[in-house]
């Protein structure tokens, strides 16, 4: 018998490479002093008021198929959301719901690059980069921070690391696990990097909303930028929500479409409870992640 490639390609950097977040866990659990520095899970409890709305809606009847694309009441939540953000429209046509942002960023490779390709990755990255970038077939290639730049990698790092073969530069900021937060600076420099290769940029924005002491940009964000940007992110982490596995890829109205049809193929579409929930979520305005008391809101800086 015989398998796709990809199955080879995602050997060792599945469940395998997850041993080390497991073995810590056992060891924290066990009373041993450690920080865990693989999945970001918050310790605190989610919105009331959201967890209401997926049982509300739930028991209203929303449980069959959602669209594809998502549902227009969610998508306007946000594209508003982003839109206030940025101070730049945002319309539901550019949004795609996912099922987290995982789902998102592998939406998002597997729509722009292919066998033969490279993405380029800050160094250190999220422990499931190595996964989707495999997945997709396209060559992983690590960019290096440095801790006397406090890690944030460089517009001139990102060059030297560009061959003919680089399609995508994967950014994450604020950085799991580095906790860097790219500045509007620097991000317009990696953009015009970018715009002289001709990048695309996937920006996985998961922690947009806890930055505390440092304001937050997104390429996407950027009027010249948003064009190559596709902004992912969720509801994991500002809300305390990972398990709804409720998020969105944000991007030109031109690649959307393109988006919906990779989204399709793997999961078509989406719980409608969940959407609701998300909906309410971004919409309210009296619990919001930033407000709260969080026992990591004065770590040290990195």
């Amino acid at each position: 018998m015989k398998f796709a490639p990809i199955s080879d390609r995602l050997a060792g950097l599945g469940a395998a490479k997850w041993a080390v977040h497991a073995e810590g866990l056992r060891r924290a659990n066990a009373g041993e002093p450690i920080i865990m520095l693989s999945i970001g899970e918050p310790d605190l409890p989610p919105p009331a008021s959201v967890l209401d709305a997926a049982a509300a809606a739930m028991r209203s009847g929303r449980t069959r198929y959602a669209h594809g694309q998502g549902e227009p009441q969610t998508l306007a939540a946000i594209a508003k959301h982003l839109t206030q953000r940025s101070g730049l429209p945002v319309a539901p046509e550019q949004v795609l719901y996912t099922a987290g942002t995982q789902n998102g960023l592998c939406t998002a490779l597997l729509t722009l690059v292919q066998t033969g390709d490279e993405v380029l990755v800050p160094d250190p990255y999220y422990a499931t980069y190595e996964g989707l970038v495999a997945a997709s077939g396209a060559t992983f290639v690590p960019v290096a921070t440095r801790p006397e730049d406090n890690f944030h990698v460089t517009a001139q790092a990102i060059e030297r690391a560009i061959t003919k073969r680089s399609k995508v530069l994967l950014l994450n900021t604020p950085s799991n696990p580095t906790g860097a937060v790219l500045t509007k600076k620097e991000i317009d420099e990696i953009g015009s990097v970018c715009e002289r290769h001709d990048l695309w940029i996937i920006c996985d924005e998961v922690y947009a909303d806890m930055t505390f002491d440092v304001p937050f940009c997104s390429p996407f964000d950027r009027p010249h930028l948003r064009h190559r940007t596709l902004a992912v992110s969720s509801i994991s982490k500002s809300h305390a929500l990972p398990g709804f596995r409720a998020g969105w890829v944000a991007s030109h109205p031109d690649v959307t479409p393109r988006l919906v049809l990779v989204a399709e193929a793997m999961l078509f579409g989406s719980q409608p409870f969940i959407e609701d929930a998300l909906t309410v979520a971004l919409t309210e305005n009296t619990q919001k992640l930033n407000n709260f008391d969080l026992p990591f809101a004065n770590a040290p800086k990195l």
